[in-house]
């Protein structure tokens, strides 16, 4: 699967690269979720940057974000970074967004690392 981890005391930093599909990220989100650090981190900072290109339906949001939906219980206080360039994959990071809208869990979208970055807690 293309992507990286990198876990610090507060945060998980995943880079993604290559063709991504919707199926890998729900995958790589149920391995964060089942790892015993992610009761404790304050955010998820997902850098699509590097990606090639994508495969990701209505479908694959809407299952991510149910699943993201659960783990709330595990983890309210996290903070989801999504950051990305490309604007057809943005239309997918958007609905998601619009579908974790009733949990605790902030969530937001930058166009560049930079940004994003500085809005780490």
């Amino acid at each position: 699967m293309p992507y990286q981890n990198k876990w610090n005391a507060k945060g998980l930093h995943r880079k993604f690269t290559g063709t991504i599909s919707g199926q890998e990220i729900l995958l790589s989100n149920l391995t964060v979720q089942g790892d015993e650090r992610f009761d404790n981190i304050q955010y998820i900072f997902n850098d699509f940057t590097q990606i090639e290109g994508f495969e990701v339906t209505e479908e694959n949001i809407t299952l991510i974000s149910t699943i993201d939906h659960i783990a709330v219980a595990y983890n309210e206080k996290l903070k989801i970074i999504i950051v990305a360039d490309n604007e057809e994959f943005l239309t997918w990071a958007r609905l998601y967004l619009t579908q974790m809208e009733d949990t605790l869990y902030k969530c937001a979208i930058f166009k560049d690392v930079e940004s994003a970055l500085k809005s780490l807690p």
